[in-house]
């Protein structure tokens, strides 16, 4: 549903203001993932993980089933909601005139 939502704004912002959007959502999503992931404790487990998958890579071998999205235990953000946030932002930097 989040890509549906970003492809109905793409149809009514263009491409390049959807790249904006998108740029900002991103940003938006880090930032609400850093909050959830030090509201649930979780910084060590997380900071191993990213190690984990950094040496996944490094060594070209799939990190596992542990690390993955799928996992139970994988904390997840919705995407709609930073894509929405954003969307919000934008429109306020494009009504203030704010570069």
């Amino acid at each position: 549903g989040d890509w549906k939502l970003v492809g109905a704004l793409g149809a009514f912002l263009g491409p390049g203001n959807l790249l904006n959007v998108l740029l900002i959502a991103v940003l938006v999503a880090g930032i609400m993932a850093v909050i959830l992931v030090i509201w649930k404790g979780r910084v060590r487990q997380t900071l191993q993980n990213m190690l984990h998958i950094l040496g996944s890579f490094f060594s070209l071998h799939l990190p596992g089933p542990t690390v993955s999205l799928d996992s139970k235990d994988a904390l997840k953000i919705p995407f709609g909601v930073a894509v929405t946030i954003a969307v919000i932002v934008f429109s306020v930097r494009q009504f203030w005139g704010i570069a």
